[in-house]
């Protein structure tokens, strides 16, 4: 590939940076977002002002009516792999940070903030009335109800099944859902994570400082010894079983954060996942990205 002079990979968000096996890079300098391949292989090219990773084929791209049009004036759109327009949104209306499209439900917000929910035509099909939405998985979302405040659990249809337990919270971050039978859930006193399953039972404790959603058996999780965005010390990072044991780590010589750096994991999709060391301003010296299988051999490693 010989742009790779002037782009850089760009992972856009945690928890979600490998996914079949297609990342976005960002072209200098048309300050444009395109999608390829882990082998460097340009899958879409640089035509979007903003691009979100791919799940399950499909993935959520900002269409630019300039080159350097402002956010408010981007059209969020829902693409396949080749590029084709699944559907568009209508103005002032945005996906959330996260949001994905699972059980033929994605989440969205109008111009008064409310959430609700469209189909893969661009359908609404759960009226906007939430305060907050997060993405469907295994046919079941959160929602937090804008008059209570309280989370419940809906089903495809909008029908209430559970509430989220008292002394529990979600993370804002939408692509938070069940998956293999768990949810990810921040414990209010502590402000540690940890899972629940569909009986609102804690099955992981909440121990952890970040954690991912599972797949293939597996949850990205970090344990650190200070400040969320501001690392110093040893910590561990890496992956769980549904036992919350560890069965993957970031190698010792990258446990050891300076400030200024971040980590983050991905999801695992057909035995890989990614792990990062992200710099969060410029203070931060050491930092890349490991491509692991799933006993934690490196296959792929993009270090500074």
């Amino acid at each position: 590939m010989t742009q790779f002079a002037s782009i850089f990979i760009f992972l856009c968000l945690p928890f979600s940076l490998l996914s079949q096996q297609i990342i976005t890079f960002y072209e200098n300098p048309s300050r444009l977002f395109g999608y390829m391949t882990l082998e460097g292989d340009t899958l879409l090219p640089a035509n979007y002002c903003q691009a979100r990773p791919f799940h399950s084929g499909l993935a959520i791209v900002h269409l630019c009516q300039s080159q350097y049009a402002s956010y408010y004036t981007q059209i969020p759109a829902l693409i396949d792999t080749k590029g084709n327009i699944l559907f568009k949104l209508a103005k002032r209306h945005y996906f959330p940070v996260g949001a994905i499209m699972k059980n033929n439900r994605i989440p969205v917000f109008n111009p008064t903030k409310d959430f609700g929910y469209y189909n893969i035509r661009g359908e609404e099909v759960i009226p906007f009335q939430y305060e907050k939405a997060w993405s469907f998985g295994e046919n079941l979302a959160a929602v937090r109800e804008r008059e209570t405040n309280t989370i419940h659990f809906i089903d495809t249809t909008g029908k209430k099944i559970f509430q989220l337990p008292e002394g529990y919270e979600l993370m804002d971050n939408s692509s938070y859902r069940f998956s293999e039978g768990m949810i990810a859930v921040v414990d209010k006193s502590s402000g540690l994570m940890g899972f629940m399953n569909k009986k609102g039972e804690l099955v992981i404790k909440c121990q952890f400082d970040q954690v991912g959603n599972f797949s293939e058996g597996k949850a990205y999780a970090a344990m650190i010894t200070n400040s969320y965005m501001n690392f110093v010390g040893k910590n561990r990072m890496g992956y769980i079983n549904e036992k919350g044991e560890w069965v993957i780590e970031l190698p010792h010589k990258t446990a050891n954060l300076e400030n200024g750096c971040y980590f983050e994991g991905s999801e695992f999709n057909d035995g890989m996942a990614r792990m990062c060391i992200r710099e969060n301003d410029g203070d931060c010296v050491n930092y890349g990205c490991l491509s692991v299988d799933e006993n934690g051999k490196v296959f792929r490693e993009d270090w500074e």
